[in-house]
């Protein structure tokens, strides 16, 4: 499936910060909803028959 990539990308982001400690930048949370943007967009896309 397609949308691995965005979910893994937001899972990595939000692991980092509830089991690392590390508190994403502003960059990582733009560069997360980019990514579960594009996912969006390939799962919702038309589908031709």
């Amino acid at each position: 499936m397609q949308h691995y990539g965005g979910v893994y990308i937001f899972m990595a982001i939000l692991w980092l910060w509830a089991i690392d400690g590390v508190r994403p930048t502003t960059w990582d949370i733009v560069g997360s909803a980019v990514a579960l943007i594009g996912m969006a967009i390939i799962m919702f896309a038309p589908q031709s028959s």
